[in-house]
């Protein structure tokens, strides 16, 4: 419950599509280690349209260690 709760928090600002953007990649990125930096494939985790997804990026990313390769949750 706890966990939830700190999840929530976290994810206070965000918009009701970012929250859903946010919790796919992060499943995502539990069941594979990370997910791969490709915005295609990010896209496509997260379920948005190409200009959402460029919308989104910026915030979704400040939720993750972004590096050239893969995204990994903070």
């Amino acid at each position: 419950m706890e966990m939830l709760q700190d999840s929530l928090i976290n994810t206070w600002g965000l918009s009701t599509e970012q929250i859903g953007a946010y919790y796919l990649l992060l499943t995502a990125s539990r069941i594979n280690g990370g997910i791969p930096n490709n915005d295609k494939i990010l896209q496509q985790i997260t379920r948005l349209s190409a200009y959402q997804w460029k919308k989104h990026k910026p915030v979704l990313a400040s939720y993750f260690t972004v590096t050239s390769t893969n995204w990994k949750p903070k």
